[in-house]
C-alpha cells in the first residue's frame, strides 16, 4: 500500500511540475533574432527548460511504475 500512495504522490507532483513548467513557458511572448518563437519546444530551448521538462517527466514515469508495481504486489 505504501508502495501505491507514494508511487502516486510522485506521478502527481511530476505531471503537475510539468504543467507548471509548459503553462509558464507558453504565456510570454518570445521573439529571437526578429522571429517569433510559436513552438513549446522552441520556447523550452531558449531559457533552456527542456532538460527540466525531462527530468520531471521521469520523476511522472517513476511514480507510475511504482504504483502499478505496489498495486499489483501481492501479499
Amino acid at each position: 500500500m505504501r508502495k501505491v500512495i507514494m508511487g502516486s504522490i510522485m506521478f502527481l507532483a511530476g505531471m503537475l511540475s510539468a504543467a507548471v513548467l509548459v503553462a509558464g513557458a507558453i504565456v510570454p511572448n518570445v521573439s529571437v533574432a526578429g522571429e517569433e518563437a510559436t513552438t513549446l519546444t522552441w520556447r523550452l530551448n531558449y531559457f533552456g527548460l527542456t532538460p527540466v521538462l525531462w527530468m520531471l517527466g521521469g520523476v511522472a514515469l517513476i511514480g507510475l511504475l511504482l504504483a502499478l508495481w505496489g498495486a499489483a504486489e501481492r501479499k
